[in-house]
């Protein structure tokens, strides 16, 4: 693993950043870290780090991952959930669900500093949360519905992490056979944690549930108290008095509580297994029938009370997290240079070349010279000639050659016809380019004849083709209500349309 950039404390494994160390085990150290996924995607995770000198025993790393792999068929809110296993370079990593809060032996520690005592009302909440995550955990079955009979082992106030949102967690599934034997001190010296263990689990028998049931006791007699259930001047001495003594009532340490409490404590931590509580929900049950729970706003009140300057420091190393991640792991994307899309009617004559059609071409055209007399002007892409724009040049000169001959012939008639030419010829040279497909998207289209496209004019008359006939010139007397000056009007909606009797 190499440091990242920017940040020499930070490790890299993968798509997760390994950064400060927030607690310590037996097994291992918990870090913060940080998921760097796709798109910007970022999310604060607990990362548990295996000690190197576990990492090398093979049947540690294997009892480590497959206790990961089990944990993660545990799905509660109050189990923290454990999201990942990575292994590097003789490493082993566990990744969980981040958890912003304190574990519940820090909590004790702190009140017990302060010579207070929890509040029982939010000692039964705490614990109440925790059971129902352990039955969780005992009822969990694999992916084809068998039972897991999964039993934690190390149920211990370092175990129960409370949460800064009022809710309780029990998290370390993934190490528990192996913790629950050993604890590793910072001197590496090795100190049982015989405290939470049930006697059956200390004569080596087979365990179940109810092993669970009993360190459950342990840690809710220590939470009521503040103080050490089986502790000695030796790991021997607290070996016996856990295995002898009598387990002292609750409320001879805590004045004014609830007798409620001694008995739910007391069945727990009863010797013989059969006499406890069947399942971690049954106790569960008993706590909450002494009396009305703390609500999730009292106990987040009582943890900031306890430990906000802790919470606030951690909150703040988060935030200088994020910041560093979004600043050297997240660099900005390559920017797409824009195209402007093509419109529909270029996309249409990409995809489908337009056979010719000279009776559309005249009525097109004189629409479209309707239209873009009355219509805002836009700012339109330069277009270079096309062959249809040749080929209307070309129909425009030929109605102009036809209109002269017209006119050298002198005929009132051919004089109307070739007005109405005039004006046809006027339509088309006038017609935008709009209508036109621009030469770099367009297929070539055949100009159409000249002969079609007159023929399919309804304003143009025979004698504008054809030689006029040798009779009398009938003379119309002009009216000066004919109405053609000007030859044209303007609709309600704004367009420009000629008179039919003026053409």
């Amino acid at each position: 693993m190499e440091a990242e950039r920017g940040s020499p404390r930070a490790l890299i494994l993968g798509r997760y950043r390994v950064y400060d160390e927030i607690a310590a085990g037996g097994m291992a150290t918990v870090h913060l870290g940080r998921l760097v996924g796709d798109e910007g995607f970022l999310r604060t995770v607990a990362i548990k780090r295996l000690h190197p000198w576990h990492a090398r025993i093979a049947e540690v790393v294997a009892m480590f991952t497959d206790e990961a792999r089990i944990a993660a068929r545990i799905r509660h809110p109050n189990v923290v959930g454990t999201l990942d296993v990575v292994s590097q370079e003789g490493e082993v990593f566990l990744v969980m669900e981040y958890v912003h809060g304190e574990p519940l032996s820090r909590l004790i520690s702190v009140a017990s500093k302060r010579k207070q005592k929890i509040p029982p009302r939010i000692v039964a909440a705490v614990l109440s949360n925790a059971l129902r995550g352990l039955h969780a955990a005992h009822e969990a079955s694999d992916a084809r519905g068998e039972p897991l009979g999964v039993v934690h082992r190390d149920v211990s106030p370092q175990n129960v992490l409370v949460g800064a949102d009022g809710v309780s967690r029990v998290l370390d599934f993934g190490i528990a056979r192996a913790a629950g034997r050993a604890h590793v001190t910072s001197d590496h010296t090795i100190k049982g944690k015989l405290a939470y263990m049930s006697p059956e689990q200390l004569r080596g028998e087979v365990l179940d549930r109810r092993a669970d049931v009993y360190a459950a006791g342990v840690v809710l007699w220590e939470a009521l108290t503040c103080r050490r259930l089986y502790a000695g001047a030796s790991e021997d001495l607290a070996l016996v008095r856990l295995l002898e003594a009598e387990v002292e009532a609750p409320s001879k340490r805590v004045a004014d509580l609830p007798t409620c409490f001694d008995e739910v404590t007391l069945r727990a931590l009863r010797r013989d297994a059969d006499a406890r509580y069947a399942t971690a929900l049954e106790m569960a049950t008993a706590l909450e029938a002494c009396g009305p729970l703390a609500t999730p706003s009292e106990i987040a009140a009582w943890v900031e009370e306890m430990a906000g300057e802790t919470l606030a420091e951690r909150a703040r190393l988060i935030q200088a997290i994020e910041s560093e991640v979004r600043r050297t792991s997240l660099p900005p994307l390559a920017k797409v240079p824009a195209t402007s899309a093509p419109s529909s009617e270029e996309v249409t004559l990409l995809d489908t070349p337009v056979p010719p059609a000279p009776v559309a071409v005249v009525t097109a055209v004189s629409a479209a010279n309707t239209e873009s007399q009355n219509a805002a002007p836009t700012n339109t892409p330069e277009r270079r000639l096309t062959p249809v724009v040749l080929g209307l040049v070309g129909l425009v000169g030929i109605l102009v050659v036809a209109l002269i001959v017209v006119l050298l012939r002198g005929s009132p008639e051919s004089a109307a016809s070739a007005q109405g030419a005039s004006s046809m010829a006027a339509s088309l040279a006038a017609a935008p380019e709009s209508v036109v497909p621009s030469a770099s998207s367009a297929a070539p289209t055949p100009a159409p004849s000249a002969t079609t496209v007159v023929s399919a004019a309804p304003t143009l008359s025979p004698s504008a083709t054809a030689p006029p006939r040798p009779t009398t010139p009938r003379v119309k007397p002009a009216s000066p209500n004919d109405g053609c000056d000007p030859p044209f009007f303007i609709d309600a909606s704004g367009r420009k349309k000629y008179k039919r009797h003026c053409l």
